[in-house]
């Protein structure tokens, strides 16, 4: 008799816990407010130099401002997108946030980039050698070491 009885209450709490319905996955998901659509991400940020302009031709490479792939930092990483600026021009051209792409020079130079968030002061470049940066969804630049 006492099994019959345990095994009622056991029962009992099985048919209430089965009533406590969790919500789905979907559900919960979306009370967190994770959903992002295509114009909640980052704008387009202008990138440009901080004078003097720069003394050596600047190829900036992971633009995705065009089809073309180039080689950016380190070496022979695979990347889309090529901007080219020769010696004393002004940088000046879109990204969408976020996004990392890299500068090379054709000497040893420093660059100063800017966006509207911000600059990333001077950064120096060696001869032959290449500088990643980055720029976030709110426009912040920065170079990565």
């Amino acid at each position: 008799m006492k099994k019959l009885v345990f095994a009622n209450c056991i029962l009992a709490i099985a048919v209430i816990f089965s009533f406590c319905a969790k919500p789905s996955l979907n559900e919960e998901l979306k009370s967190m407010g994770t959903d992002l659509s295509v114009s909640d991400r980052g704008g387009p940020c202008t990138v440009t130099n901080v004078p003097p302009v720069n003394t050596a031709d600047l190829t900036f490479c992971g633009t995705n401002t065009n089809a073309t792939s180039c080689a950016g930092c380190p070496p022979g990483t695979p990347q889309t997108g090529v901007e080219f600026f020769a010696a004393g021009t002004p940088v000046s051209f879109p990204v969408t946030g976020p996004i990392t792409f890299s500068v090379r020079g054709s000497i040893q130079t420093s660059v100063n980039l800017a966006t509207p968030a911000g600059q990333t002061g001077w950064v120096f470049i060696p001869a032959g050698g290449c500088q990643k940066f980055h720029v976030d969804a709110n426009c912040n630049i920065s170079a990565v070491k």
